[in-house]
């Protein structure tokens, strides 16, 4: 057998609640039992009085269950809202991961720029080299211009003492003239390789100078990734918010549901109050018979029905109670996500 319940385990606020009302029905007794008095009429009225709040009570009570069935839609809306701050989460982590990925590429063509421009600088110091070279040629066949002439001189005098040695002498002549134009052409031709070396080595620097710019925007690049990587950061925090913001209307969705279960509680006391008033009503005025049976049912079925909704409301006030306790851990949890 299940104990009953005593006094001393309901709310008291509940308790003188349930006094007042009582006192309240005393005094609605009493004006029944003089409007007995005064007449029948009244009665009558009196009667279809309670049957209208009989209705009324059961309007309310369909009520409640359509707000509890309400309150149960609002849960899974909530389930939901959930999951799709989760599944926004693990995107921004996603996220994350490429923007790190998007550091490591910058970070390599970086690298690239600066070995292009030590390859540059190579080429230059080249340049550098083949035009000292080119000089040098340049020096040697000013020389050998300069001992062709003397040679020719030589020449000259040697017609004028052995004239026999003519005909090899304008030989000789007429080969050192060959030389002389074909040094003339070789000096030709290292001036326009000098010309092409020097434009050479604008291009070179102008490679570099792209090679500069190419390092700079890459620079900036690694800048923006940074900054990238701070809101993407910054994201994940505010995600995290979210998640707890939407414990926290789960929570308070549960909450409102208890409410709602207390509001359909009250009226099941408030049925019970006006089954009890009713049954005494009529004992009152039919007095003790046969049909005083069915006014006992009525004052039995309202005591019962008013325990139990007692005893259901001191579950859920319970229930409320942890509620709002872990209600006051999410909101401190809740003020640590908060940006300062």
């Amino acid at each position: 057998m299940k104990e009953e319940p005593r006094l001393e385990q309901f709310n008291p606020a509940v308790l003188n609640q349930f006094l007042i009302i009582l006192d309240e029905e005393k005094e609605i007794l009493k004006t029944l039992l003089k409007a007995v008095d005064n007449g029948a009429r009244l009665e009558e009225e009196q009667t279809g009085l309670t049957r209208e709040l009989t209705s009324l009570t059961s309007d309310l009570v369909k009520k409640s269950v359509v707000r509890t069935d309400l309150a149960s839609e609002r849960t899974e809306l909530n389930k939901q809202l959930v999951k799709n701050s989760n599944q926004r989460t693990s995107l921004a982590e996603r996220r994350t991961d490429l923007s790190q990925q998007r550091m490591e590429l910058d970070r390599q063509l970086v690298q690239h720029a600066e070995q292009r421009t030590q390859l540059a600088e190579r080429r230059t110091d080249l340049s550098q080299q083949r035009m000292a070279l080119d000089t040098q040629l340049v020096s040697h066949a000013e020389q050998r211009t300069r001992l062709a002439e003397q040679r020719n001189n030589l020449a000259e005098e040697t017609t004028a003492l052995n004239r026999q040695l003519v005909r090899n002498a304008e030989q000789r002549t007429l080969s050192a003239e060959r030389r002389t134009e074909m040094s003339d052409t070789r000096t030709k031709l290292m001036q326009e390789q000098t010309k092409l070396s020097l434009r050479s080595t604008e291009l070179a620097q102008i490679r570099t100078d792209m090679a500069h710019q190419r390092t700079e925007l890459a620079e900036k690049r690694t800048e923006l990734a940074g900054l990238r990587n701070e809101y993407s950061l910054e994201r994940t925090e505010l995600a995290k918010g979210r998640n707890v913001l939407a414990g926290m209307r789960t929570y308070m969705s549960s909450h409102r549901s208890n409410l709602a279960k207390q509001r359909t509680l009250l009226a099941f006391i408030r049925t019970g109050l006006a089954l009890i008033a009713l049954g005494i009503a009529l004992i009152r005025y039919f007095g003790l018979g046969l049909w005083s049976i069915m006014d006992g049912l009525l004052i039995l079925t309202g005591m019962v029905t008013m325990g139990i909704s007692i005893k259901a409301y001191w579950s859920i006030y319970r229930e409320e109670q942890k509620l709002i306790v872990t209600l006051n851990q999410k909101l401190q949890t809740l003020e640590d996500f908060v940006p300062q």
